[in-house]
């Protein structure tokens, strides 16, 4: 019996109880679960630490047949099935993840405008220096207002805390999309297009 069926017949029981069906792909260095559900499926990639077998990094990616948006509150229970079955097949111990950026999630652009809207030293900085981009404050400024919020939760319940980010490829939300939201069009809110997180165990 191959790997991949064994490790898809351990996790049916699993799988079963989350009316979906998780798939599992080793490599040398990394794990990855699939869950596939009726608007599309989720993957849950934990990347190794070396030739060593603890996983350190954890990417999540979602993919949705539907037009529909999506919340990362609502994923965390996806996310949370799949980090439970790749448990009962390689130990973890996460220094870093990639979730996504805000733009992929309606809750998380919802917090991302709200936490520079609340941010008197954004509003100081663009007072000055008008629509220009300063990355060390747009960092701050995300981890300080908790954009993240619905995964941090999820990391106090495995004993985390998101602790850093670091940002590339960033810009601003557009004032079409502002304006979709039912938002000021002339707020200047800028967004990152790649994240990582940076986790440290409590």
């Amino acid at each position: 019996m191959s790997l991949k069926a064994y490790l898809l017949i351990l996790l049916l029981p699993i799988s079963h109880l989350c009316r979906g069906q998780i798939e599992v792909d080793t490599s040398f260095r990394s794990i990855s679960l699939k869950l596939t559900l009726d608007d599309g499926y989720r993957s849950l990639t934990f990347r190794k630490n070396g030739d060593s077998d603890t996983a350190i990094f954890l990417n999540y990616f979602v993919s949705k047949n539907t037009g529909d948006r999506t919340n990362l509150s609502d994923e965390i229970p996806n996310i949370r099935i799949l980090w439970d079955s790749a448990t009962q097949l390689i130990p973890i111990r996460l220094t870093s993840a990639n979730i996504g950026y805000p733009l992929e999630y309606d809750d998380v652009l919802q917090n991302q405008i709200a936490a520079f809207n609340a941010s008197g030293e954004w509003k100081a900085h663009v007072n000055k220096n008008g629509k220009k981009l300063d990355y060390k404050l747009i960092r701050q400024v995300m981890i300080d207002h908790h954009v993240y919020g619905p995964f941090e939760d999820l990391l106090a319940a495995y004993g985390y805390a998101l602790t850093d980010l670091s940002t590339e490829k960033h810009g601003f939300v557009t004032n079409e999309k502002l304006k979709e939201l039912v938002r000021n069009p002339d707020e200047v809110i800028p967004v990152p297009y790649m994240v990582w997180l940076t986790i440290s165990i409590q």
